[in-house]
């Protein structure tokens, strides 16, 4: 059974940071903001229809919610855009570090 089916139930902010840097850790080279997006969604069992369905301005729920959260974590020193290409993003030794001390906090927030 899916977890998140709808935006009132759609995880808080702190959850979706540390699932993004998990996913990131897990993957262990830069990634694309869209493979980041469906890691996140593969982890926290975000419902296909939940990913697919759309702000009022028409931008992609997950993907624009992430989006603030990368830039939050960027701002933290937790991510970096890949200095071979602006497109992808990777962790900071420091998001490695939080990334690895707290896989299992994930899990208990979701």
């Amino acid at each position: 059974m899916t977890r998140y089916r709808t935006i009132e139930d759609f995880p808080k902010p702190a959850v979706l940071k540390w699932a993004m840097l998990v996913v990131m850790h897990e993957f262990g080279e830069p990634m694309l903001a869209r493979e980041i997006d469906k890691g996140v969604a593969r982890l926290l069992d975000i419902s296909d229809e939940l990913f697919q369905s759309r702000l009022e301005n028409g931008k992609k729920f997950i993907p624009y919610r992430l989006g603030w959260e990368r830039t939050a974590a960027k701002k933290s020193g937790y991510v970096e855009k890949s200095p071979s290409s602006q497109r992808y993003w990777q962790l900071t030794e420091k998001g490695h570090l939080a990334a690895s001390r707290n896989s299992k906090k994930v899990s208990s927030l979701i």
